[in-house]
């Protein structure tokens, strides 16, 4: 603007010369004010862009700033984990998102899962598998190559092998599950939280859906046997500000938990109400920043572990889509229930026995 201004000075003549400019200066005066006035306008137009700009810049520094705030709880482990925020984007377009985590000791119970699964039309599409360390991602991947993996890693542990629950290493590992989450949550997405020690005889997710779309809640989850209010096995995370509000503060105190069990032994026990379920469970009682939440059925939709101590009467009179193979300790003894109650169809060569799925599954519907 001063560089224009400064032609248009340079325009006027001296007081001996007049020449054409007081012949006409009425029309030139117009003239010149309206160039003022045009240039008055471009440049308020110009500086209205600026601000604009430099108010949506700052408005994302502020949402980039949360998330930040919200990795900070991962200190204590090596995560970089925009490539699972980016995984699992790339599977949006397969609706709805279902992640779980695992380690080299749920293998044989992931892919018995995967094996009676993968008639469910598109749900294996949805899948986001993040595994402990590379050596379990590349056994997903050579025997079930279409389903999407990444992987997380602690910095500092091998968080592999058979851990038993509520042992410090399996702890560890759901700090390091607990703070994944969290980074996919306060990234906007909306993420089903699943685990594999589960016997799908339909698919229970339509039921998670139309519960959380009917009456506007923010998190779904299945009904514990015990007191806690929610299961940590089987979770739909809405993505709303309570969820994210909600699972940052769990993060929080599971940080705050895998510091205080960092120098212990990875076998050692701990009290069972110190873990990400009953951090969640004591939130949703208090309904943290008016948080809402539902429960599926437990006779129609997920059953837990007592399914199977049922009797056989009273276990038939309930027609759950899916069971969650729990209130056991160690992953052995959940491969033996499952092949005594005839829900294990894995071959020895970790192929499916498609014969036993056959069988397992139209037994169920018979009884429909």
């Amino acid at each position: 603007m001063a560089l224009l201004i400064t032609d248009l000075r340079r325009m006027k003549p001296s007081e001996t010369n007049p020449g054409p400019w007081r012949r006409k200066c009425c029309s030139n005066s117009i003239q010149t004010k309206l160039l003022l006035l045009l240039i008055i306008g471009f440049l308020s137009a110009s500086l209205y862009v600026l601000y604009v700009g430099h108010s949506a810049s700052c408005q994302q520094t502020k949402k980039t700033d949360h998330v930040i705030n919200t990795q900070a709880y991962t200190t204590g482990s090596d995560l970089t984990l925009s490539h699972v925020v980016t995984a699992a984007r790339s599977l949006l377009q397969q609706q709805p998102l279902l992640v779980t985590f695992i380690n080299d000791g749920y293998l044989p119970l992931t892919y018995n899962w995967l094996c009676h699964t993968k008639r469910f039309p598109g749900l294996h599409a949805s899948i986001l598998f993040l595994t402990e360390n590379e050596s379990t991602r590349s056994h997903v991947q050579q025997s079930w190559p279409t389903i999407r993996s990444e992987v997380v890693t602690h910095a500092n542990l091998s968080l592999g092998g058979n851990l038993v629950f509520s042992t410090a290493g399996y702890l560890r590992l759901m700090a390091l599950r607990t703070k994944t989450l969290n980074e996919l949550l306060q990234s906007g997405l909306n993420v089903f939280l699943f685990e594999t020690d589960f016997i799908w005889f339909d698919n229970p997710l339509p039921d998670f859906l139309s519960l959380a779309d009917k009456h506007d809640l923010d998190l779904v989850g299945t009904k514990p046997w015990a007191n806690d209010v929610i299961c940590g096995a089987f979770i739909y995370f809405r993505n709303t500000p309570r969820t994210r509000e909600v699972w940052a503060e769990v993060t929080r105190q599971m940080t705050v938990l895998e510091s205080r069990i960092e120098s212990l032994d990875r076998n050692r026990g701990l009290p069972e109400k110190e873990h990400e379920q009953a951090y969640l469970s004591n939130l949703l009682k208090h309904h943290y920043h008016g948080v809402r939440y539902g429960l599926v059925d437990y006779n129609t939709t997920v059953a837990d572990g007592k399914w199977y101590e049922m009797d056989d009467h009273k276990r038939e009179a309930i027609r759950p889509k899916a069971v969650h193979n729990n209130w056991i300790r160690t992953n052995m003894m959940k491969v033996q229930r499952f092949q005594e109650f005839g829900q294990w169809v894995l071959k020895s060569d970790n192929s499916c026995d498609e014969g036993k799925v056959d069988e397992m599954l139209s037994s169920w519907f018979q009884r429909l």
